[in-house]
Protein backbone atom coordinates (compact mmCIF):
# COMPACT_ATOMS: atom_id res chain seq x y z
CA UNK A 1 0.00 0.00 0.00
CA UNK A 2 3.22 2.37 0.55
CA UNK A 3 4.45 1.55 -3.02
CA UNK A 4 4.78 3.95 -5.45
CA UNK A 5 2.79 2.80 -8.29
CA UNK A 6 1.80 6.58 -10.56
CA UNK A 7 4.19 9.41 -11.14
CA UNK A 8 2.72 12.44 -12.93
CA UNK A 9 5.30 14.42 -14.87
CA UNK A 10 4.23 18.12 -15.78
CA UNK A 11 7.30 19.45 -17.77
CA UNK A 12 6.81 22.06 -21.15
CA UNK A 13 10.60 20.22 -22.37
CA UNK A 14 9.49 16.79 -21.52
CA UNK A 15 10.31 15.03 -24.58
CA UNK A 16 13.82 15.76 -23.84
CA UNK A 17 14.37 12.73 -20.78
CA UNK A 18 10.87 11.27 -21.92
CA UNK A 19 12.35 7.99 -23.55
CA UNK A 20 14.54 7.85 -20.57
CA UNK A 21 12.09 7.99 -17.33
CA UNK A 22 9.38 5.20 -19.18
CA UNK A 23 12.52 2.93 -19.32
CA UNK A 24 13.68 3.37 -15.67
CA UNK A 25 10.23 4.05 -14.14
CA UNK A 26 8.52 1.45 -16.14
CA UNK A 27 11.25 -1.08 -14.59
CA UNK A 28 9.69 -1.02 -11.28
CA UNK A 29 6.45 -1.37 -11.90
CA UNK A 30 6.17 2.55 -11.49
CA UNK A 31 3.63 4.23 -14.24
CA UNK A 32 4.23 7.11 -15.52
CA UNK A 33 2.17 10.02 -16.55
CA UNK A 34 3.51 13.14 -18.74
CA UNK A 35 2.17 16.78 -19.93
CA UNK A 36 3.49 19.70 -21.05
CA UNK A 37 1.46 22.51 -19.61
CA UNK A 38 -0.91 23.33 -16.34
CA UNK A 39 -3.60 22.51 -17.99
CA UNK A 40 -2.96 19.02 -18.85
CA UNK A 41 -1.98 17.84 -15.40
CA UNK A 42 -5.21 19.44 -14.17
CA UNK A 43 -6.92 17.12 -16.55
CA UNK A 44 -4.86 14.46 -15.55
CA UNK A 45 -5.89 15.02 -12.11
CA UNK A 46 -9.77 15.28 -13.04
CA UNK A 47 -9.67 11.64 -14.51
CA UNK A 48 -10.36 9.46 -11.77
CA UNK A 49 -6.49 8.07 -11.83
CA UNK A 50 -4.90 8.44 -8.65
CA UNK A 51 -1.18 9.62 -8.49
CA UNK A 52 1.23 9.04 -5.84
CA UNK A 53 3.92 11.76 -6.46
CA UNK A 54 3.81 14.49 -9.05
CA UNK A 55 7.38 15.69 -10.96
CA UNK A 56 6.85 19.49 -11.16
CA UNK A 57 9.03 22.01 -13.35
CA UNK A 58 9.14 25.40 -12.06
CA UNK A 59 8.69 27.61 -14.88
CA UNK A 60 6.62 25.45 -17.42
CA UNK A 61 5.93 28.89 -19.52
CA UNK A 62 9.78 29.18 -19.30
CA UNK A 63 9.50 32.94 -18.42
CA UNK A 64 8.25 32.54 -14.66
CA UNK A 65 6.65 30.85 -12.25
CA UNK A 66 2.73 31.47 -11.92
CA UNK A 67 1.61 28.60 -13.79
CA UNK A 68 3.85 26.48 -11.43
CA UNK A 69 1.94 28.10 -8.39
CA UNK A 70 -1.58 28.07 -9.92
CA UNK A 71 -0.63 23.88 -10.32
CA UNK A 72 -0.33 23.57 -7.00
CA UNK A 73 -3.24 25.64 -5.78
CA UNK A 74 -5.50 23.32 -8.24
CA UNK A 75 -3.77 20.35 -6.64
CA UNK A 76 -4.63 21.71 -3.27
CA UNK A 77 -8.19 21.43 -3.58
CA UNK A 78 -8.15 17.56 -4.89
CA UNK A 79 -5.24 15.53 -3.93
CA UNK A 80 -3.21 15.16 -0.96
CA UNK A 81 -0.14 14.02 -2.78
CA UNK A 82 3.54 14.82 -2.49
CA UNK A 83 5.50 17.11 -5.44
CA UNK A 84 8.89 16.54 -6.42
CA UNK A 85 10.38 20.35 -8.65
CA UNK A 86 13.13 18.95 -11.04
CA UNK A 87 13.68 22.33 -12.44
CA UNK A 88 16.95 24.43 -14.27
CA UNK A 89 15.42 27.62 -12.34
CA UNK A 90 15.62 25.88 -8.58
CA UNK A 91 17.26 29.19 -7.25
CA UNK A 92 13.78 31.06 -8.37
CA UNK A 93 12.10 28.15 -6.52
CA UNK A 94 14.06 28.45 -3.54
CA UNK A 95 13.05 32.36 -3.46
CA UNK A 96 9.39 31.33 -4.01
CA UNK A 97 9.32 29.30 -1.45
CA UNK A 98 11.31 31.68 1.73
CA UNK A 99 9.20 34.33 0.58
CA UNK A 100 5.64 32.49 1.31
CA UNK A 101 4.58 32.23 -2.58
CA UNK A 102 4.38 28.82 -2.06
CA UNK A 103 1.37 27.44 -0.27
CA UNK A 104 1.68 23.84 -0.18
CA UNK A 105 2.94 21.56 3.15
CA UNK A 106 6.72 21.72 4.06
CA UNK A 107 6.80 18.22 4.71
CA UNK A 108 4.95 17.22 1.14
CA UNK A 109 7.40 19.39 -1.47
CA UNK A 110 10.91 19.00 -2.40
CA UNK A 111 12.96 19.93 -5.14
CA UNK A 112 16.57 19.70 -6.43
CA UNK A 113 18.09 21.31 -9.68
CA UNK A 114 18.31 19.59 -13.16
CA UNK A 115 22.11 20.99 -12.68
CA UNK A 116 22.38 18.54 -9.79
CA UNK A 117 20.99 15.43 -11.30
CA UNK A 118 20.20 14.33 -14.67
CA UNK A 119 16.94 11.72 -15.80
CA UNK A 120 19.07 8.81 -14.47
CA UNK A 121 19.37 9.89 -10.86
CA UNK A 122 15.81 11.44 -10.73
CA UNK A 123 13.88 7.78 -9.84
CA UNK A 124 16.33 7.58 -6.76
CA UNK A 125 15.40 10.86 -5.59
CA UNK A 126 11.95 10.39 -5.95
CA UNK A 127 11.63 7.42 -4.69
CA UNK A 128 13.49 8.86 -1.31
CA UNK A 129 11.12 11.59 -1.07
CA UNK A 130 8.04 9.80 -1.12
CA UNK A 131 9.88 6.87 1.05
CA UNK A 132 10.17 9.37 4.12
CA UNK A 133 6.62 11.44 3.58
CA UNK A 134 4.74 9.10 6.07
CA UNK A 135 1.45 11.37 5.97
CA UNK A 136 1.10 10.72 2.39
CA UNK A 137 1.44 7.01 3.25
CA UNK A 138 -1.35 7.89 5.93
CA UNK A 139 -3.58 9.50 3.47
CA UNK A 140 -3.52 6.88 0.74
CA UNK A 141 -4.20 4.28 3.27
CA UNK A 142 -7.32 6.12 4.76
CA UNK A 143 -8.22 7.25 1.23
CA UNK A 144 -8.46 3.74 -0.13
CA UNK A 145 -9.87 2.09 2.80
CA UNK A 146 -12.90 4.96 3.28
CA UNK A 147 -14.15 5.25 -0.27
CA UNK A 148 -14.27 1.54 -0.30
CA UNK A 149 -16.18 0.97 3.05
CA UNK A 150 -18.71 3.80 2.12
CA UNK A 151 -19.73 2.07 -0.78
CA UNK A 152 -20.27 -1.28 1.60
CA UNK A 153 -22.11 0.87 4.38
CA UNK A 154 -24.76 2.02 1.51
CA UNK A 155 -25.10 -1.57 0.11
CA UNK A 156 -25.54 -2.57 3.84
CA UNK A 157 -28.50 -0.13 4.60
CA UNK A 158 -30.05 -0.92 1.05
CA UNK A 159 -30.34 -4.61 2.06
CA UNK A 160 -33.30 -4.06 4.28
CA UNK A 161 -36.57 -4.82 2.59
CA UNK A 162 -38.24 -1.97 0.66
CA UNK A 163 -36.20 0.60 2.46
CA UNK A 164 -36.04 4.08 0.70
CA UNK A 165 -32.94 5.55 2.53
CA UNK A 166 -33.51 9.22 2.11
CA UNK A 167 -36.76 9.09 3.57
CA UNK A 168 -35.05 6.95 6.66
CA UNK A 169 -32.14 9.73 6.62
CA UNK A 170 -34.61 12.36 6.49
CA UNK A 171 -36.17 11.15 9.43
CA UNK A 172 -33.17 10.90 11.66
CA UNK A 173 -32.65 14.39 10.87
CA UNK A 174 -35.90 15.19 12.29
CA UNK A 175 -38.50 17.87 10.86
CA UNK A 176 -35.60 20.52 11.65
CA UNK A 177 -33.46 18.98 9.30
CA UNK A 178 -30.51 18.50 11.68
CA UNK A 179 -27.92 17.23 9.22
CA UNK A 180 -25.37 16.63 11.88
CA UNK A 181 -27.51 13.46 12.89
CA UNK A 182 -27.51 11.88 9.55
CA UNK A 183 -23.90 12.34 9.20
CA UNK A 184 -23.60 10.88 12.38
CA UNK A 185 -25.51 7.77 11.10
CA UNK A 186 -23.41 7.20 7.89
CA UNK A 187 -20.06 8.35 9.68
CA UNK A 188 -20.82 6.07 12.34
CA UNK A 189 -21.29 3.35 10.27
CA UNK A 190 -18.35 3.98 8.03
CA UNK A 191 -16.16 3.77 11.77
CA UNK A 192 -17.72 0.53 12.50
CA UNK A 193 -16.62 -0.80 9.03
CA UNK A 194 -13.10 0.37 9.64
CA UNK A 195 -12.48 -0.75 13.13
CA UNK A 196 -13.70 -4.25 11.66
CA UNK A 197 -10.93 -3.94 8.69
CA UNK A 198 -7.90 -5.92 10.77
CA UNK A 199 -5.84 -4.89 6.90
CA UNK A 200 -6.52 -1.14 7.62
CA UNK A 201 -5.24 -1.43 11.15
CA UNK A 202 -2.76 -3.32 10.98
CA UNK A 203 -1.53 -1.08 7.89
CA UNK A 204 -2.28 2.07 10.33
CA UNK A 205 -0.24 0.45 13.15
CA UNK A 206 2.87 -0.44 10.97
CA UNK A 207 2.76 3.53 9.89
CA UNK A 208 2.82 4.69 13.46
CA UNK A 209 5.26 2.22 14.98
CA UNK A 210 7.63 3.13 11.75
CA UNK A 211 7.54 7.07 12.41
CA UNK A 212 9.64 9.36 14.08
CA UNK A 213 8.92 9.59 17.65
CA UNK A 214 10.86 13.21 18.43
CA UNK A 215 8.50 14.95 20.38
CA UNK A 216 7.03 18.12 19.02
CA UNK A 217 9.01 21.14 21.50
CA UNK A 218 7.55 24.59 20.07
CA UNK A 219 5.26 25.80 21.79
CA UNK A 220 3.33 27.91 19.19
CA UNK A 221 2.95 24.41 17.07
CA UNK A 222 2.20 22.86 19.97
CA UNK A 223 -1.07 24.77 20.18
CA UNK A 224 -1.46 24.99 16.97
CA UNK A 225 -2.01 21.39 16.77
CA UNK A 226 -4.53 21.60 19.90
CA UNK A 227 -6.29 23.92 18.04
CA UNK A 228 -6.95 21.43 15.24
CA UNK A 229 -7.84 18.74 17.41
CA UNK A 230 -10.00 19.95 19.96
CA UNK A 231 -12.13 22.59 17.80
CA UNK A 232 -13.48 23.08 14.53
CA UNK A 233 -16.00 26.20 12.85
CA UNK A 234 -19.04 25.04 11.19
CA UNK A 235 -20.57 27.19 9.05
CA UNK A 236 -22.17 29.33 12.48
CA UNK A 237 -25.79 29.82 11.24
CA UNK A 238 -27.17 28.20 13.89
CA UNK A 239 -26.45 27.61 17.59
CA UNK A 240 -25.22 24.34 18.75
CA UNK A 241 -24.14 22.53 21.91
CA UNK A 242 -20.32 23.18 22.55
CA UNK A 243 -20.43 26.13 20.74
CA UNK A 244 -17.60 28.88 22.15
CA UNK A 245 -19.20 31.92 21.94
CA UNK A 246 -18.18 35.84 22.88
CA UNK A 247 -21.17 37.86 24.37
CA UNK A 248 -21.28 41.16 24.76
CA UNK A 249 -23.97 43.28 26.41
CA UNK A 250 -26.03 46.84 25.81
CA UNK A 251 -22.98 48.57 28.34
CA UNK A 252 -20.18 47.51 26.55
CA UNK A 253 -19.22 44.12 29.09
CA UNK A 254 -18.03 41.41 27.80
CA UNK A 255 -17.78 37.63 28.32
CA UNK A 256 -17.07 33.78 26.67
CA UNK A 257 -18.84 30.61 27.55
CA UNK A 258 -19.39 27.75 25.92
CA UNK A 259 -23.22 26.17 24.83
CA UNK A 260 -25.02 23.39 27.41
CA UNK A 261 -27.83 23.08 25.98
CA UNK A 262 -28.82 19.62 24.75
CA UNK A 263 -28.70 20.09 20.36
CA UNK A 264 -32.33 18.88 21.28
CA UNK A 265 -33.64 21.71 23.43
CA UNK A 266 -32.04 24.41 20.93
CA UNK A 267 -34.03 22.25 18.58
CA UNK A 268 -37.16 23.00 20.22
CA UNK A 269 -38.99 26.20 19.71
CA UNK A 270 -41.05 26.07 22.99
CA UNK A 271 -37.06 26.13 24.43
CA UNK A 272 -35.65 29.45 24.20
CA UNK A 273 -32.98 30.39 26.20
CA UNK A 274 -28.95 28.98 25.82
CA UNK A 275 -27.47 28.12 29.10
CA UNK A 276 -23.60 28.37 29.23
CA UNK A 277 -20.45 28.08 31.36
CA UNK A 278 -18.56 30.47 31.77
CA UNK A 279 -14.77 30.33 30.11
CA UNK A 280 -12.20 32.86 31.57
CA UNK A 281 -8.25 32.80 30.23
CA UNK A 282 -6.18 30.30 32.46
CA UNK A 283 -3.79 33.45 33.26
CA UNK A 284 -6.71 35.74 34.43
CA UNK A 285 -5.47 37.35 37.82
CA UNK A 286 -9.02 37.51 38.92
CA UNK A 287 -8.89 33.98 38.47
CA UNK A 288 -5.97 33.64 41.32
CA UNK A 289 -4.76 30.52 40.66
CA UNK A 290 -2.08 28.57 41.64
CA UNK A 291 0.74 26.89 40.32
CA UNK A 292 -0.25 23.64 41.24
CA UNK A 293 -3.60 24.27 40.70
CA UNK A 294 -2.59 25.14 36.93
CA UNK A 295 -0.92 21.81 36.55
CA UNK A 296 -3.65 19.59 37.64
CA UNK A 297 -6.11 21.68 35.00
CA UNK A 298 -4.15 21.32 32.12
CA UNK A 299 -4.08 17.36 32.50
CA UNK A 300 -7.73 17.58 33.14
CA UNK A 301 -7.78 16.39 36.47
CA UNK A 302 -9.71 19.58 38.79
CA UNK A 303 -12.83 19.14 39.86
CA UNK A 304 -13.78 22.90 39.31
CA UNK A 305 -12.31 23.48 36.50
CA UNK A 306 -12.10 22.33 32.61
CA UNK A 307 -9.61 22.86 30.14
CA UNK A 308 -10.03 24.52 27.03
CA UNK A 309 -6.27 25.23 25.28
CA UNK A 310 -5.25 26.71 22.39
CA UNK A 311 -8.46 28.73 21.31
CA UNK A 312 -7.51 30.97 18.13
CA UNK A 313 -8.78 34.33 19.16
CA UNK A 314 -7.66 37.46 17.17
CA UNK A 315 -4.78 35.38 15.40
CA UNK A 316 -3.83 34.29 19.55
CA UNK A 317 -3.84 31.14 20.80
CA UNK A 318 -5.13 31.12 24.34
CA UNK A 319 -5.51 28.90 27.37
CA UNK A 320 -8.85 28.80 29.02
CA UNK A 321 -11.00 27.17 31.70
CA UNK A 322 -14.20 26.77 32.00
CA UNK A 323 -15.97 27.28 35.13
CA UNK A 324 -18.45 24.76 36.28
CA UNK A 325 -20.09 27.09 38.95
CA UNK A 326 -20.04 30.15 36.56
CA UNK A 327 -23.44 29.51 35.01
CA UNK A 328 -25.35 31.69 32.85
CA UNK A 329 -28.46 32.06 30.49
CA UNK A 330 -28.96 33.67 27.08
CA UNK A 331 -32.92 34.02 25.95
CA UNK A 332 -34.25 34.38 22.54
CA UNK A 333 -35.85 38.10 22.67
CA UNK A 334 -39.51 37.59 21.85
CA UNK A 335 -42.52 40.05 20.95
CA UNK A 336 -43.55 41.43 23.94
CA UNK A 337 -47.25 41.61 22.93
CA UNK A 338 -47.06 37.70 23.09
CA UNK A 339 -45.82 35.57 25.72
CA UNK A 340 -45.84 32.63 23.07
CA UNK A 341 -42.43 33.46 20.70
CA UNK A 342 -44.62 34.15 17.87
CA UNK A 343 -41.03 35.25 16.09
CA UNK A 344 -39.08 32.09 17.60
CA UNK A 345 -37.35 30.55 14.67
CA UNK A 346 -37.27 26.68 14.28
CA UNK A 347 -33.92 26.86 14.92
CA UNK A 348 -31.78 29.33 17.11
CA UNK A 349 -29.98 31.37 14.61
CA UNK A 350 -26.62 33.71 15.57
CA UNK A 351 -28.86 36.06 13.32
CA UNK A 352 -31.35 36.07 16.11
CA UNK A 353 -31.57 39.07 18.89
CA UNK A 354 -30.31 37.76 22.53
CA UNK A 355 -30.79 39.12 25.59
CA UNK A 356 -28.78 38.55 28.90
CA UNK A 357 -30.66 39.52 31.78
CA UNK A 358 -32.80 43.12 31.04
CA UNK A 359 -30.20 44.00 28.76
CA UNK A 360 -29.68 43.32 25.02
CA UNK A 361 -26.65 40.90 24.03
CA UNK A 362 -24.46 40.70 20.99
CA UNK A 363 -23.28 37.08 19.91
CA UNK A 364 -19.70 36.51 18.29
CA UNK A 365 -19.40 32.78 17.25
CA UNK A 366 -15.11 31.95 17.88
CA UNK A 367 -15.31 28.12 17.56
CA UNK A 368 -17.06 25.02 18.36
CA UNK A 369 -15.80 21.97 21.06
CA UNK A 370 -15.01 18.69 18.88
CA UNK A 371 -16.16 15.14 19.42
CA UNK A 372 -15.52 13.66 21.63
CA UNK A 373 -14.13 16.58 23.90
CA UNK A 374 -17.64 18.11 23.66
CA UNK A 375 -19.01 14.47 25.39
CA UNK A 376 -15.56 14.75 28.10
CA UNK A 377 -16.69 18.46 29.05
CA UNK A 378 -20.63 17.72 29.32
CA UNK A 379 -19.87 14.26 31.22
CA UNK A 380 -16.92 16.03 33.75
CA UNK A 381 -19.89 18.85 34.04
CA UNK A 382 -22.17 16.48 35.83
CA UNK A 383 -20.68 13.54 37.02
CA UNK A 384 -16.44 14.87 37.47
CA UNK A 385 -15.77 11.23 35.87
CA UNK A 386 -12.34 10.58 34.71
CA UNK A 387 -11.75 11.04 30.91
CA UNK A 388 -12.11 7.49 28.88
CA UNK A 389 -11.38 6.62 25.59
CA UNK A 390 -10.70 10.33 24.69
CA UNK A 391 -7.70 11.71 22.82
CA UNK A 392 -4.72 12.64 24.74
CA UNK A 393 -3.42 16.12 23.86
CA UNK A 394 -1.07 16.27 26.95
CA UNK A 395 1.47 14.81 25.72
CA UNK A 396 2.14 17.70 23.39
CA UNK A 397 3.12 19.78 26.59
CA UNK A 398 6.59 19.49 28.31
CA UNK A 399 6.42 18.37 31.72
Amino acid sequence: MNNLNRVLVIDDKFEEFKEKLEQDFTSKGIEIFFCQNKDEGIKQLNSHKHFDLVILDWYLDGEGSELSLLFLSELKKCCFIPVFVWTHQYYNYEQDFSNGKILYPKDLIDGISKEDIDSAKLKEKVLELYSICKIAHLSEIYRETIHRKLEEVFFELSEISSINLVKMIKSISGKNNNIDWSNDLILNFIHRKLISDADFIKGINDLLSSADKTEIQEENIQKEIINKIMYFKPTPNRLRCGDIIKIKDSEGASKIGIIVNPDCDLSNNKTRYIELIELRELDDSEMSLTTENKKNIKKFNHSSFYFFPAIQSEKKYLDFVAIYKSKFVLSERSDENNSSYPMSSKLLDYNDYFSIGNTLAEIEFICCLDEPYKSDFLNHLHSHNLRVGIPDIKNLWLS
